[in-house]
């Protein structure tokens, strides 16, 4: 299962999608499981991990519903990256 932690401006969510891709057009299906405060994500998705998801950590600074947005992994460029909890596992 592909989980993918994607964090907004003062919020989270955490998805199941069907393919890691930043762009939304290669995701495939995008699930969301969760939208919460970045703590709570993130120990969500890290639930996911220890349960054997593969998990990837995202940022998109869009309001409104991204579940549709293009996202990045570029953490280092969002605004908010002091606050994000990383969350990542080794595709296996």
């Amino acid at each position: 299962m592909n989980i993918a932690l994607v964090y907004q401006a003062g919020i989270a969510n955490v998805f199941r999608v069907g393919a890691f891709n930043s762009l939304s057009a290669k995701r495939g299906e995008t699930i969301r499981l969760r939208q919460a405060d970045f703590r709570s994500c993130a120990s969500f998705a890290a639930g996911a991990a220890e349960a054997g998801a593969d998990v990837r950590t995202y940022f998109c600074n869009m309001a409104g519903d991204i579940s549709a947005a293009d996202w990045t992994r570029n953490i280092d460029d969002a605004p908010f990256k002091d606050q994000l909890i990383l969350v990542e596992t080794v595709v296996r």
